[in-house]
C-alpha cells in the first residue's frame, strides 16, 4: 500500500494500548492498525445517498403541509420554551 496522506491521531491512553497490543499480536505496524480499522469501519457504515434520491420531493404538491411562515413559528416558540 502506497501512501499517501501522513496524519496525526490523538488517541486516549486506552487505544493506544489496544492498537500496540493488536500490532504486536498481528506483527504489523500500529500505524497498519489503524489504517485497517479505518477500513473496516467506513465498509460499515450505511450509504444513505441513494436513499436520500428516493425520498427527495417526496412531499413536493401534498397539500395540508404547514406553511413556512408556520413552520418558523413553531421554532421560534421552540427555541423560547426552558432549555431551548
Amino acid at each position: 500500500m502506497a501512501l499517501s496522506k501522513r496524519t496525526q491521531l490523538y488517541l486516549a491512553r486506552e487505544q493506544w494500548a489496544t492498537v500496540e497490543a493488536t500490532a504486536r499480536r498481528l506483527g504489523v505496524s500500529s500505524a497498519e492498525v489503524v489504517r485497517r480499522a479505518i477500513d473496516m469501519y467506513c465498509r460499515q457504515m450505511p450509504d444513505f445517498s441513494s436513499t436520500a434520491a428516493k425520498v427527495a420531493g417526496a412531499w413536493k404538491g401534498r397539500k395540508g403541509l404547514p406553511k413556512s411562515s408556520d413552520v418558523r413559528r413553531f421554532r421560534q416558540e421552540w427555541e423560547k420554551r426552558p432549555g431551548g
